[in-house]
């Protein structure tokens, strides 16, 4: 069961992004957890949504405020919050949470 996570959405600039996060046991029915669709996110973002199995989540970048990329740099599962920035600290494995990327254009 899964109630958070954590995604690093890159911060380099002043650039912001608005995204969806979407999550599936079995990569046929997705749940939408968290919509920031209509937001102005940046750096690191520490969600939270009613705990639920999970083996897969989708990320998709709806804006980016300077070009058609969405650029997410890390993402934890569940999330580690503890952290106050994103500089000199070590990652745990999340070996057991699959991924995948695909080109949806």
């Amino acid at each position: 069961m899964v109630s958070t996570i954590s995604m690093l959405l890159w911060d380099c600039d002043t650039r912001c992004y608005s995204y969806i996060v979407s999550v599936s046991k079995d990569k046929r029915e997705w749940i939408d957890v968290i919509d920031k669709s209509g937001e102005q996110c940046s750096s690191w973002q520490h969600l939270t949504f009613p705990a639920l199995p999970v083996s897969y989540i989708r990320v998709i970048g709806t804006q980016n405020s300077a070009n058609s990329v969405f650029h997410l740099v890390h993402i934890e599962l569940p999330s580690q919050s503890d952290r106050s920035s994103c500089s000199g600290h070590s990652y745990s494995d999340r070996s057991s949470v699959k991924s995948e990327i695909s080109d949806t254009s």
